[in-house]
Parts: C-alpha cells; sequence; structure tokens
C-alpha cells in the first residue's frame, strides 16, 4: 500500500475555499423572536465553559428579558446527569456522551433518548474537553498521510474497513531502513473521551485494540514518548506545532482527498476526525421542546449566537448547512 507525493496537491485550504466557508456562514439564518418566552433555563456545563455561557445567556436575553438563567458548572462528566436527575434544562456538552453508560442512565430515568443537537465545532484549545485531534509521526517518518481505513488498521486488532492489520512501516510504502521497522501505537488511556471518539470514528466502535497500544494520561507524556521513538505513532489533541513531531493530513477513505486539521477544514467537515459540541435535553417521542429550550437551542443556532460562540475563540462555528440540518432536526 504506497501513498504518492502527489497528495500535496489536494490538501486544504484550496484557492477559494476560505471564501467558500465565509459565503456558508453568511446563508445563517438571523435570530428572530417568533413568540415572546419567560421563565427559566437551567444550564449545566463545565466551569471552563462559563464565559461562553454566560454571553451566549446575555445575547438571547437581549431578544426574551423576561427568561431567567440559572447554571450548574461542575465539570463535563456530570453534565449530562444534571438534565436527567431534573436540576438541569439544557446540558452544554464539552465532549461526546458515554457510550453506552450515559445514554442508558439517561432512558432509564427518562425513559426517552436524550436529544442532541450540534451548536458548534470543536476548536484547537487543547484545555477544552471538545478539542480537535490529529495523527502525529516523528518527523523523520518519511509518510506523508493515511486513510482512515488504514488508521484503523494500524490501531485496531481486528480491521473492518478492508485493510488487513498493519504492523511494519514496509506495508504502508516506505522503503530503506523503514522497511522492516515496526509501527509502535500510542495514545490517550483507553477510556478517555479522545479514544471514546477516536473508536468510534476511525474503529466503527470496536474495542478490540491493537495489542501493542501504549497509554498516556497526559498529551505532553505522549508528545514527549513520540519525540523519542521515530517507528512511533499516536492520535492525540492539536497543537499547532510540536518540535520533532509532524501532523499527517487525513482522508475518510482509501485513495480520497487528504485534509490537514485547519479551520477552514473543520468548518467544511472535510477533515475525517472533525469533533462537534453539542447541547442536551430531554424531548419526548412525538413531543416539542419546552418553548424556552426550543427558543434559546434556536438562538445558539443564529446568525447572533454562531457569532458570540466565534469571539470567544475556543471553538468554531458551524457552517450553513450543518446549521439547516440541525435546525431540521430541532423541528423548525
Amino acid at each position: 500500500m504506497r501513498l504518492a507525493l502527489a497528495f500535496l496537491a489536494l490538501l486544504l485550504p484550496a484557492p477559494g475555499a476560505g471564501a467558500d466557508a465565509d459565503s456558508s456562514r453568511a446563508n445563517i439564518p438571523a435570530y428572530r423572536a417568533a413568540v415572546p418566552v419567560m421563565g427559566q433555563i437551567r444550564l449545566s456545563g463545565s466551569p471552563a465553559d462559563r464565559r461562553l455561557i454566560e454571553a451566549l445567556e446575555s445575547g438571547f436575553a437581549s431578544h426574551h428579558p423576561d427568561v431567567r438563567f440559572s447554571e450548574r458548572l461542575h465539570g463535563p462528566e456530570s453534565t449530562l446527569a444534571a438534565v436527567y436527575t431534573d436540576v438541569a434544562d439544557i446540558a452544554f456538552m464539552a465532549r461526546e456522551i458515554r457510550e453506552p453508560m450515559e445514554r442508558m442512565a439517561f432512558e432509564w430515568v427518562k425513559l426517552a433518548k436524550p436529544f442532541s443537537v450540534e451548536i458548534a465545532n470543536a476548536g484547537f484549545a487543547i484545555d477544552r474537553p471538545a478539542h480537535q485531534l490529529a495523527v502525529y509521526v516523528h518527523q523523520d517518518n518519511p509518510l506523508q498521510a493515511l486513510s482512515l481505513p488504514v488508521l484503523e488498521a494500524i490501531f485496531g486488532a481486528r480491521p473492518t474497513r478492508g485493510v488487513r492489520k498493519l504492523e511494519s512501516w514496509g506495508e504502508l510504502g516506505l522503503t530503506g531502513d523503514w522497511r522492516e521497522r515496526p509501527i509502535k501505537v500510542f495514545g490517550p488511556e483507553l477510556d478517555s473521551i479522545d479514544a471514546l471518539f477516536f473508536r468510534r470514528t476511525v474503529m466503527h466502535d470496536s474495542r478490540k485494540w491493537n495489542p501493542g497500544y501504549r497509554e498516556f494520561a497526559s498529551a505532553d507524556a505522549l508528545f514527549d514518548a513520540l519525540r523519542k521513538e521515530p517507528t512511533g505513532i499516536a492520535f492525540a489533541p492539536f497543537v499547532f506545532h510540536h518540535p520533532d513531531l509532524r501532523v499527517l493530513p487525513l482522508s475518510a477513505r482509501e485513495n480520497g482527498t487528504y485534509y490537514a486539521p485547519n479551520r477552514e477544514t473543520v468548518i467544511a467537515r472535510t477533515y475525517p476526525l472533525t469533533r462537534s459540541l453539542t447541547v442536551i435535553f430531554h424531548r419526548p417521542p412525538r413531543e416539542s421542546a419546552p418553548p424556552a429550550v426550543a427558543a434559546f437551542v434556536r438562538f445558539l443556532l443564529s446568525a447572533e449566537g454562531q457569532a458570540i460562540i466565534e469571539s470567544e475563540s475556543c471553538y468554531l462555528p458551524l457552517d450553513g448547512e450543518t446549521i439547516a440540518a440541525q435546525l431540521r432536526r430541532l423541528g423548525t
């Protein structure tokens, strides 16, 4: 399986990509207060998102002054529980839901699935639970890019995407001294949210990891180990520059287009490991969300709400197509 250098011509951003992204965001609708809403909206979330949540509350209150807010910002691990224990109306999720435990807990209590709406793309702030991930190799490694099927064949014990398990760099087309070198696999702890996302996105939710997978409790420890091991490969939070390491562009499929993680490819959802930020609330089947909750979520998906999200710098806005899909999901 050989990766041609021709992939370099396919990397984004392509000419005009930024203009296309700006055009897509220009199509995001302005918020209109269709009907007056009042009462209290109780939010749960992470203390790291306090400033953003308060800015969104303030923006919404300018349209609906009779709505009051309260917050329970105790951290990402308690955010969803606050909704199914009825101490919050909306969970401002700073990470993916833990499957199956959190979903099952929600269903057991509410007798309904948690209802989620995407409100932003994860950004590049490594201190936030919702951050973009990247695949790293040592700077001496000549590998230029990877597809998700190949990535699964490296990190998984039983690949499902049609690529057999890969154990040496020669099997990826590297030659010379690299041909016989074994692939050493690094990553975050397997019960971490980052590993959960990677498992779902790359490995079709398989729990059969490469038995040689080395777990690290922190990104710094992982980066330090990879820097000392030229035959290693790792997935970890994206950082804009790390000495001695390179970020690999990725493709969702074999022989596809390879994309590096950046603002444009995340907003366009062309980077295959793009993560999103969601809000979750209780909406029984065949029923509408409470009026105040629905109005607040519509505000988050408006041009004004997205501008507030973007201004806080920790997350990236959605494009117009994704906004439209989320509004349809919400039922507006």
